[in-house]
């Protein structure tokens, strides 16, 4: 093989390398709900499309009773390949109770293999309130799923998939947090608080039919080029 078909056939090895697909263009949606007996702040829900990034949603709400210290708080925030949510809660007389969400989805049509990356932190605290924060993820091609889980505990988490030809994908992540203080009446006062965000990452390597077919088109030149020093 000549100098020339090496060098062309390493830029086409470099060129397969992983890259990074962009979010900016997911769809995100966030949504908060605060309440204090059956007082609430009603629900925030926010998307992007066609809010722009980053999109931010907020509910807060205190306890009518002034003597009695009842609150609750939720925030959700998406950006970039980025989601984040917390929840606030603390009740003693009366339930206080605060959820948060955020998801994104990335719609997947280019054949090729894909590696996903999830860096998922969550933090807990709980001073007999009960609450937690949970991580989905969900990928399907057409009509089949080929991932659908649920994650409780920080951790990275990293997944393979691939497209062939003519296929259509979904990426779905999403993030909930939530606290709930159940009130019954007595003098303890029940606590919680909880917070979790995720980096999203995806890299995707092009199709090796396009590879294929790139080089196939490059052997007559090369061909050519070979008679024409002769």
């Amino acid at each position: 093989m000549s100098r020339f078909m090496f060098t062309v056939l390493l830029m086409l090895s470099g060129a397969a390398h992983a890259l990074p697909v962009d979010l900016s263009h997911a769809r995100y949606s966030v949504s908060t709900y605060a309440e204090v007996d059956a007082d609430s702040d009603g629900i925030h829900a926010f998307d992007s499309p066609p809010a722009a990034l980053p999109v931010f949603s907020h509910a807060a709400i205190v306890g009518a009773d002034i003597d009695v210290d009842e609150f609750a708080n939720a925030d959700a925030i998406a950006e970039d390949g980025l989601l984040g949510v917390s929840s606030e809660a603390q009740g003693s007389l009366h339930h206080a109770g605060a959820v948060a969400e955020v998801s994104l989805e990335q719609s997947l049509g280019i054949a090729g293999a894909y590696v996903l990356t999830l860096d998922f932190e969550s933090l807990l605290d709980l001073a007999g309130a009960d609450g937690g924060t949970s991580l989905t993820l969900a990928v399907s091609i057409g009509a089949q799923t080929l991932f659908d889980e649920i994650f409780t505990d920080t951790q990275i988490i990293t997944r393979r998939f691939a497209l062939a030809p003519g296929e259509q994908g979904l990426l779905h992540v999403g993030l909930v947090s939530s606290m709930d203080g159940f009130g019954d009446g007595g003098a303890d006062t029940l606590y919680g608080f909880s917070l979790a965000s995720v980096d999203v990452r995806l890299n995707a390597v092009p199709s090796p039919n396009a590879l294929s077919l790139m080089v196939a088109g490059l052997l007559p030149l090369w061909r050519r080029r070979r008679v024409s020093l002769r």
